[in-house]
């Protein structure tokens, strides 16, 4: 064996039992540590998404009819009421046209009227539709008397002959019956009961025509759907519009709706009804109370979030579309939960670990980890309410390693909430 195999087998040697001997040294130092007993928290988590404002309703009015514009009854950013006129287009053809509709039909239902009442005193006609109705009486009383006779006959109280004569009595009945049906549509045929039907189809045609001219006619005379006010006139008096043209845009912003988008890992927390926080940087330093109106059912391919409107009343009108908005929404809220400071939590090879104390002794737990508020951690798993939680000069300790507590504090019971809760408690 060379001298220089030697010294490296002596350096290695000393540099074991030198690494031993701190390790010794540190199981037997007391480290100075401060604790804390956990209490179970209410965890609230309030993200915040930028968006903007739209109104709560906004539509383009467009003509149904064709022709020149003889009045207008607004002008740009004026309030309208629901149902009022707003464009009244020439209407002297379809006014013609109203009036000729009435006349045909006035005349078609005088024409229908007067053949029925002539229908009605046909004489040839009312006879058949009697003797009908009298054959029917007779029928039914031979069904009758021959019934009766078919029991009478069972308990042998007539005679086979008396059978037969009922029986025959109702073959005739039903034979003059048959004849009264046919001597009754002969009639109605000799009468002018097709004719009434030709007038009666007439006069409903005629019906159906004046029905469509009124319509027409009230489609020249366009109205507000909704209150609100006019953003756009597209027309002026004297001009020539086409059914389909565009006439004016208008926009109800009695309220407004928070257009914000929700990543897809939030929007399960989300739900319609939900209260809101929203503030607008034309107002700053206010807060708007809103609730969630509608949820989006696709999310976008690109951002892969899903567009969420929060309804917010505006009774001032102060609120206009197209404003930055930011709307605070609590995506958690539940109790009872463990929540430690966040730099308490350590990293190790196999997970990560936490320091408690247990008969002046430091314990070695894994734990769980959710999710994270400003400085604190949920803890899902490895930790329990009464536990103490080694929160300073945990950084060096080993498991089962002798400690020395010069701090102990119970933890306060707080509504944990995360730093995008910008607004105040939702």
């Amino acid at each position: 064996m060379n001298i220089k195999s030697l010294s490296q087998k002596v350096s290695a040697l000393g540099f074991c039992l030198l690494t031993l001997s701190q390790a010794v040294i540190a199981a037997t130092l007391e480290t100075s540590v401060k604790v804390i007993e956990l209490t179970p928290q209410k965890l609230e988590v309030v993200k915040e998404y930028i968006g903007h404002l739209d109104p709560l309703e906004r539509v383009t009015i467009r003509s149904e009819a064709s022709g020149a514009i003889e009045k207008i009854n607004f002008e740009k950013g004026q309030l309208v009421k629901k149902g009022q006129e707003l464009v009244h287009i020439s209407t002297e053809r379809l006014a013609l046209n109203v009036e000729k509709s009435k006349s045909n039909y006035n005349l078609a239902k005088t024409n229908y009227n007067t053949q029925k009442a002539l229908a009605a005193k046909n004489i040839s006609l009312r006879k058949a539709e009697l003797n009908l109705a009298q054959s029917k009486t007779d029928l039914l009383l031979a069904e009758t008397e021959y019934a009766k006779e078919q029991k009478l006959m069972e308990k042998k109280y007539t005679t086979e002959s008396n059978l037969d004569t009922k029986k025959n009595a109702l073959e005739t009945r039903k034979i003059s019956l048959d004849k009264a049906k046919i001597e009754l549509d002969q009639v109605r045929i000799q009468t002018d009961q097709i004719t009434l039907q030709s007038y009666l189809n007439n006069m409903e045609v005629e019906k159906v025509n004046l029905d469509l001219a009124i319509l027409d006619f009230d489609k020249s005379k366009v109205k507000a759907p909704f209150s609100g006010i006019i953003k756009s006139k597209s027309v002026q008096i004297g001009g020539y519009v086409s059914a389909g043209e565009s006439l004016l845009e208008m926009m109800d912003i009695s309220k407004v709706l928070a257009t914000v988008n929700i990543p897809e890992k939030d929007v399960r927390f989300v739900k319609v009804g939900q209260k809101a926080k929203v503030v607008l940087d034309a107002f700053p330093g206010k807060i708007f109370t809103g609730t969630v109106k509608t949820l989006g059912l696709e999310a976008d391919t690109s951002s892969r979030s899903f567009p969420v409107e929060v309804v917010i009343d505006n009774k001032e009108g102060s609120l206009l579309p197209g404003m930055m908005s930011r709307a605070a929404l609590q995506t958690i809220s539940v109790d009872n939960q463990i929540l430690i400071p966040a730099h308490a939590v350590l990293e190790k090879n196999d997970g990560k670990v936490v320091f408690v104390e247990q008969g002046g002794k430091a314990i070695e737990k894994k734990v769980v980890v959710g999710v994270t508020v400003e400085n604190s951690v949920q803890v899902m798993d490895g930790l329990n309410p009464g536990d103490k939680l080694i929160i300073s000069g945990h950084q060096f300790l080993s498991d089962n390693q002798k400690i020395n507590v010069i701090g102990t504090s119970k933890q306060y019971v707080v509504t944990t909430c995360g730093k995008e809760c910008l607004f105040t408690e939702i």
